[in-house]
């Protein structure tokens, strides 16, 4: 009996057939006369029920043999011998399969499994057969995580070119019979290659389907014919050209997408549109006040006169600085002046500033604790307008605030300061009168300048409200809290995240000493 265990390996005589049949033991129960098998050379194979004293008998006639068995698909190494993306398939099958195959013996049961694979596929959007395949392998392997690796020693000519024969290669067309078109040999590879760069990287943006067009009339044409003054290139019959699938095939092979994209659309827009996220802004703050960032922009939305309210007085300039640890909204200002020197300096005041006395200013009734942020940071980082040049030595010889600037056109360095107005206009201005709408606005439509109805002071109120909202209440999903903060079951909330970063964190918070005479 002690030969029938798990992964048992029997090889059966077959009467029918010179091939023996060879299958694994996955499970067994002498109590309900019961053993589990799977066939290993079958790639359609299921568990499958026997008697075990049925099996017990043909072991004892010579019908049924135990063997050694030895898999050479199976990987047996430890996961430091196995790339991270093999790993990462390995993975993401177990995760499909193993409630599944946890569950024994029912996961045996045809009918009980069926619930389960489907209950498996809700959950990972895989299909049916997939899952079907990782379970069969999972078991004809010996009921081992490791055989959810990909076999890739099985992939033969790796990183090697093939060589064209006669016959055509790919795959064929489905509505034209016979081989049709060419195959592309050195010659035509390196003509592709050199109409990808000549007509596709570069800043006229074409599309590849026009650099396809472009290529053809400029490396294949055997003639050109003249009509006017136009010049017709006489490209061959299409089933001696390269087809666009080809062309495109090998952009994508020999091409290398970042220099591409490079090409075409130059350095500054890959830079903050396009280079992978390696990092977070995050990482440069350790606690509160090590890092603020701060930025202006011109609202989008008209204001009217507070003496006179049939006037407008345009549009006002908001200031926001934000701490980068917790995101919170530590100051801000709105006035009418473009963006200043002056207007920067309102709004880095405003940080050190008790808030209650400042709501107070607007009618705004709040608690200590609902805004607290009254200090200065370790350091600022702005984007080389307000905060270059003589002026901003005063502020880090005064008051020992470093001062960092961004590089030119890049925004992205301070994204979480830019976030704010995406956030403020999407939550709140887009919602006033006199919010500027200009895409959605069509010709004799009314100008949306007339419909406004706040002064500066009531704006101002607004906004307030939105800093305080976002600073007690926001919940940012895609903020990536460390591994302290989950076990302290922070929320991703500025408040939280401040308070947790002041108890917890080395405090970078200086004591406000702030002078507008500079």
């Amino acid at each position: 009996m002690e030969l029938l265990s798990e992964n048992t390996i029997l090889q059966w005589s077959s009467y029918d057939s010179d091939v023996p049949k060879i299958e694994r033991i996955l499970w067994t129960n002498p109590l309900k006369n019961a053993v589990i098998t799977i066939l290993l050379e079958n790639e359609k194979a299921l568990p499958d029920i026997q008697a075990l004293d049925e099996v017990v008998m043909a072991l004892k006639t010579g019908n049924c043999k135990v063997i050694d068995w030895q898999d050479t698909n199976i990987p047996t190494g430890t996961d430091d011998q196995y790339e991270q993306k093999q790993l990462d398939i390995r993975n993401k099958a177990w995760e499909a399969i193993q409630s599944i195959v946890q569950d024994e013996p029912d996961c045996y049961d045809s009918r009980l499994r069926g619930v389960m694979i489907q209950e498996s596929i809700k959950q990972t959007s895989l299909h049916k057969s997939t899952i079907y395949r990782y379970l069969r392998r999972y078991w004809q392997g010996g009921k081992v995580k490791n055989t959810l690796l990909p076999f890739y020693q099985n992939c033969g000519a790796a990183g090697s070119e093939r060589n064209s024969g006669e016959a055509k290669r790919g795959r064929p067309r489905k509505f034209i019979e016979g081989d049709f078109g060419i195959n592309v040999n050195e010659e035509t590879r390196s003509l592709l290659v050199a109409g990808i760069k000549l007509f596709y990287l570069n800043r006229q943006k074409a599309t590849l389907k026009k650099a396809y067009r472009d290529t053809l009339a400029r490396f294949f044409a055997k003639g050109y014919k003249v009509e006017g003054i136009t010049k017709i290139p006489i490209l061959p019959p299409e089933d001696q050209l390269p087809s666009f699938t080809q062309f495109r095939y090998w952009y994508q092979k020999d091409i290398d997408l970042q220099q591409s994209i490079i090409k075409r659309f130059g350095k500054t827009k890959f830079e903050t549109s396009f280079r992978p996220l390696l990092g977070s802004s995050t990482y440069e703050a350790f606690g509160p006040g090590s890092r603020f960032q701060i930025d202006a922009t011109v609202a989008d939305v008209y204001l009217i006169s507070e003496y006179r309210r049939e006037w407008i007085i345009g549009r006002p300039v908001v200031y926001f600085v934000v701490d980068v640890f917790s995101r919170m909204i530590t100051g801000m200002y709105i006035g009418l002046e473009g963006p200043s020197w002056i207007g920067a300096m309102m709004a880095l005041a405003n940080t050190t500033m008790d808030k209650v006395k400042y709501c107070a200013e607007y009618e705004i009734d709040i608690e200590p604790e609902d805004w607290f942020c009254s200090h200065l940071p370790q350091t600022i980082t702005a984007d080389r307008g307000e905060f270059e040049g003589y002026q901003p030595t005063n502020l880090i010889d005064a008051l020992g605030v470093a001062v960092e600037n961004t590089a030119p056109y890049r925004a992205d360095w301070k994204g979480i300061v830019e976030q704010q107005f995406r956030l403020l206009n999407s939550r709140t201005v887009h919602f006033i009168p006199g919010a500027v709408k200009e895409r959605e606005r069509e010709r004799g439509q009314r100008d949306y300048r007339l419909d406004a109805k706040l002064t500066l002071r009531e704006f101002t109120q607004i906004i307030i409200g939105h800093v305080l909202h976002h600073n007690n209440y926001h919940h940012m999903q895609g903020y990536k809290r460390s591994e302290f903060m989950v076990v302290d079951d922070v929320p991703a909330i500025p408040r939280e995240l401040w308070l947790w970063g002041v108890k917890n964190r080395t405090g970078r918070l200086a004591v406000g000493r702030f002078s507008l005479s500079f």
